[in-house]
Formats: structure tokens, C-alpha cells, sequence
């Protein structure tokens, strides 16, 4: 008979793509998540699992929020209008380097 994998924990995955928003590279994100899998009495998440999260995290778009956007306008990075459309939820988001 075979085993499946169980599903990790919300919070662990929660750490996983703050983490992954942070910059932090996958093996460390692994190494911490194996350690917090521990502290929960939970399964440590493979590799592979945390890589596949990570990644998808860091597919999403990225929205800014007021502060970075009025600080753009300040730096005359986006245009004074950008400030009206980030309220009105109609800025775009930022372009994934």
C-alpha cells in the first residue's frame, strides 16, 4: 500500500511564504521550516514541497502599498495620479525583476 505525504499546516506554510517574500533562499526556508515542523509536532516538509511553495509565492504579483507609492511619486518614480489609483485599487503591479 502506499503513503502520501500529509499536508503541512497553516501556519507552516504561512512562514514558508513569509520567508520567500523576505529574499531568503530555499534552503534556508527549508532549514526553518524543518525546525518549526519540529516545535509543532508536525512532519518536516520536503525540499521539493517548500521549494514548490516558494516559488509559486514569489509568481504572485506583488501590489504596493500607499507609502511605497507615495514615496514613488515623491521620487517622481510613478505619476501623482498613481497615488488616486492605488486607493481606487486600479494600480497595477509591480513588474517581478
Amino acid at each position: 500500500m502506499t503513503s502520501f505525504a500529509p499536508r503541512l499546516p497553516t501556519r507552516l506554510v504561512a512562514l514558508v511564504e513569509m520567508l520567500a517574500d523576505s529574499g531568503t533562499p530555499v534552503a534556508e526556508i527549508w532549514r526553518q521550516a524543518g525546525a518549526a515542523a519540529e516545535e509543532l509536532g508536525a512532519v518536516r516538509p520536503s525540499y521539493e514541497g517548500v521549494r514548490r511553495i516558494v516559488r509559486d509565492r514569489q509568481r504572485q504579483p506583488r501590489y504596493p502599498g500607499l507609502g511605497e507609492v507615495a514615496l514613488d511619486v515623491v521620487f517622481r518614480v510613478r505619476p501623482p495620479d498613481a497615488i488616486a489609483k492605488q486607493l481606487a485599487g486600479t494600480l497595477p503591479p509591480k513588474r517581478s525583476l
